[in-house]
């Protein structure tokens, strides 16, 4: 049996998304040889119930060190001893090492961080330091997050395996949604590491272009008084529209735009536009370099050179013939390199040679 431990409440980070990913691609028996510990006002709860997988519910209000150590260990006694524990992130990196502790069972850790990621607090990195020294295996989500773990400390059995994606989705794949304009649509919300300040800029150069904007996320009303958002809402061109359904962000827009202005570990979203036949203009600050091909799938931009990107837009934007080039490498690279499929496979390979370590 597997134990998967997943603590995070609502829908999380990409990491939880994967994890949701992940099990519903699993088949009916496959997924009876899984337990998964998570709060069951999750996402990944609501997974779990809905495929019928085993699971017991973590009953924490917070994601905290405490609130979460105290809940997993009225949780133990329930659980029949596991072959492997799974900490689905590093915040989850100590409760295996107590299952480790209690059962003398195999553990792996995945890292969808860097380990110094401002995520955590001080004490919250040591803690995850310390656990990572003492699982016995670690699986990285991009070369990006693992050079920094191997550059803190020589880990034994530490493996990239990139994320994937299931491959149904409810719109057409590789085709502009629009005749009349181009929609460029930007999912970072209104915070700044994910290069909000780049997307209002590039919203301000390109008034009077063939170029609509569709900004989702939360926290937008942070901006939404910010002038350049005045002066082109009245336009109809900037359209807030928040947090909204994934096959309906994807089933509008034509164009993606990843601008994070921070490491960025293995963009989930920029996997979901390759799924839909979508190409990304992304930031070359971490993962993002190991999904797109600069000039076949998309193109890379440095955030300290915003100018660059926003030259790579418009030629997208402009010129029909390379954007149907582009999107349609942008969905076989998909298919041949980031379902949801290859990463199970890797995910399975990796679990079993760290049993029989």
């Amino acid at each position: 049996m597997i134990l998967i431990i997943s603590t995070a409440h609502n829908e999380g980070t990409g990491a939880y998304v994967m994890l949701s990913e992940y099990l519903t691609a699993l088949s009916p028996e496959k997924r009876k040889e899984y337990v998964v510990v998570t709060p069951m006002t999750s996402l990944v709860g609501t997974t779990v119930k809905n495929l019928g997988v085993e699971h017991f519910p973590l009953s924490t209000n917070s994601d905290t060190f405490f609130s979460t150590h105290i809940q997993f260990k009225r949780i133990m006694p329930q659980l029949r001893r596991p072959d492997l524990v799974v900490a689905w992130h590093s915040r989850g990196f100590d409760l295996a090492v107590m299952c480790a502790k209690k059962w003398s069972c195999k553990t792996v850790g995945i890292i969808h961080d860097h380990p110094e990621t401002p995520v955590h607090g001080k004490i919250r990195k040591k803690i995850i330091h310390w656990a990572s020294k003492r699982l016995d295996g670690l699986i990285a989500v991009s070369r990006a997050v693992a050079v920094p773990w191997t550059d803190m400390y020589p880990y034994k059995n530490l493996e990239v395996i990139h994320n994937g994606l299931n491959s149904g989705v409810g719109y057409e794949v590789g085709r502009r949604k629009n005749k009349n304009s181009v929609v460029v649509g930007f999912l970072g919300g209104g915070a700044k590491t994910k290069g909000v300040e780049i997307i209002l800029d590039w919203i301000e150069k390109s008034d009077g272009m063939n170029l609509e904007w569709e900004l989702y996320g939360g926290g937008l009303d942070k901006i939404e008084n910010d002038t350049r958002i005045i002066n082109n809402k009245g336009k109809e061109r900037v359209k807030i529209m928040g947090r909204r359904p994934r096959d309906f962000i994807f089933s509008r827009i034509d164009i993606l735009v990843h601008a994070s202005t921070f490491f960025d570990p293995y963009p989930t979203v920029i996997l979901e536009a390759q799924r839909a036949g979508l190409p990304c203009i992304g930031s070359i600050l971490g993962g993002a370099v190991e999904i797109i091909e600069h000039g076949r799938t998309g193109y890379i931009f440095d955030p300290d050179r915003p100018d660059d990107g926003f030259r790579y837009l418009l030629s997208l934007s402009e010129n029909s013939d390379i954007y149907q080039e582009l999107a349609d490498s942008a969905a076989k690279s998909y298919e041949q390199n980031h379902t949801i499929g290859k990463m199970i496979e890797g995910y399975e390979r990796f679990f079993v040679k760290t049993l029989n370590l």
